[in-house]
């Protein structure tokens, strides 16, 4: 498994190759969890970089609205 600084080092370099090879921005959310990372990379767009370690996703998801979880909505 990728540590923390190795995992956040890899997001900066995917979002600086998209900046200078497509000239876009690119918000990039890293974490333990492909779920939690989905979430990071939305709080920031259009040109952001979250990165959650393991140790912060409660602190991390707690002060969310639940509708920020995948699936939820209304009907749920």
């Amino acid at each position: 498994m990728l540590g923390y600084s190795t995992s956040a080092a890899i997001g900066q370099r995917i979002k600086a190759e998209i900046r200078q090879e497509l000239r876009l921005v690119a918000s990039v959310g890293v974490a333990p969890v492909k779920f939690v990372a989905k979430i990071a990379s939305d709080l920031e767009k259009p040109d952001g970089f979250v990165v959650v370690d393991a140790d912060g996703v409660q602190e991390f998801l707690d002060p969310l609205p639940v509708s920020r979880l995948w699936g939820v909505g209304r009907v749920t």
